[in-house]
């Protein structure tokens, strides 16, 4: 079916007021830059509720069928009017590794009036910042994502999401003032910066923070102790193993779970060992059980 043809059928569903069909939105995936141009003209005639509407479903078909793609359309509408389209355009471009899109995320970082939609910003550029220290997006726009993001965190407060979000995203850059932000947060009594802090220390590759991370296994808090089960996977070894295996019978499912994935992304035989000793029947743990089984064989 041609763009025409789908926006006609579209238009159709629009003015009749039915939701749109999601076999119909899946014939707007990999439009192209020149083809947008009927898409914005068609864009304009929609309400709010049937904008919001299709975006959340294209980013669900999208989820569902990684086949499909709709990251012109979401580039487009990154600078809608609203707040909940802007916001649910940056949740569908998780996957998405255009420079223009980690461009404009750094823009809306800093410009947007809506702080909901600043936070979501930040989350997307965590990819970015992952794509800059692999040396995959360089020059102008590496240097604008670092500059936007260091601005959030000289000038925000460190008590706010955005700064904590900001912080989680640009952990991987590993810089003395990033490391600095860490000890700050880590440091400041308060459970959601500590929280944030310890997932950091994790995504630093930083072995500095591993005895810190171990220590926090032991938090009377299972939030704390879920950050520390992930950043184990991140920054240790078989020599973290023991640690493991005790919040592999953690009272909080969730800590459970995040042990398992660590496992898997430690592997080796003795983990292996651990995974196959878990049963592989308790819904609880079957789903992460069998990720970091396959991540073993992979």
């Amino acid at each position: 079916m041609s763009l025409d043809e789908t926006l006609l059928k579209l238009n159709t569903l629009k003015d009749s007021l039915q939701e749109f069909d999601e076999n119909d939105l899946s014939e707007l995936s990999g439009i192209n830059p020149i083809e947008m141009y009927k898409f914005q003209e068609w864009w304009v005639s929609l309400s709010e509720f049937q904008k919001l509407n299709l975006i959340q479903k294209i980013n669900r078909i999208a989820e569902e069928n990684f086949e499909l793609e709709f990251y012109e359309i979401l580039y487009f509408t990154l600078r809608d009017e609203s707040p909940d389209i802007r916001k649910e355009s940056l949740n569908g471009l998780w996957e998405c590794e255009d420079y223009r899109i980690g461009d404009a995320a750094s823009e809306i970082l800093l410009e947007d009036k809506e702080e909901s939609v600043r936070i979501e910003a930040s989350k997307l550029l965590r990819n970015f910042c992952y794509l800059i220290k692999n040396g995959k997006i360089l020059g102008r726009i590496s240097e604008k994502i670092v500059n936007s993001t260091n601005f959030v965190l000289t000038n925000t407060s460190m008590d706010s999401e955005l700064w904590r979000r900001t912080l989680e995203s640009t952990a991987c850059f590993n810089t003395e003032s990033i490391n600095h932000h860490i000890n700050d947060a880590y440091n400041s009594h308060d459970i959601m910066l500590t929280s944030s802090a310890i997932y950091a220390m994790g995504e630093t590759d930083n072995i500095n923070w591993l005895n810190t991370v171990i220590t926090e296994t032991y938090n009377d808090l299972p939030e704390i102790r879920y950050e520390s089960a992930i950043a184990l996977g991140k920054l240790g070894n078989e020599s973290v193993l023991p640690n493991i295996k005790e919040l592999l019978n953690d009272e909080d499912i969730e800590v459970q779970n995040c042990a398992i994935e660590s496992l898997g992304i430690i592997g080796g035989p003795i983990a292996k060992k651990m995974l196959l000793s878990l049963p592989s029947d308790l819904p609880e743990i079957k789903e992460s059980l069998e990720l970091a089984l396959e991540n073993l064989e992979s």
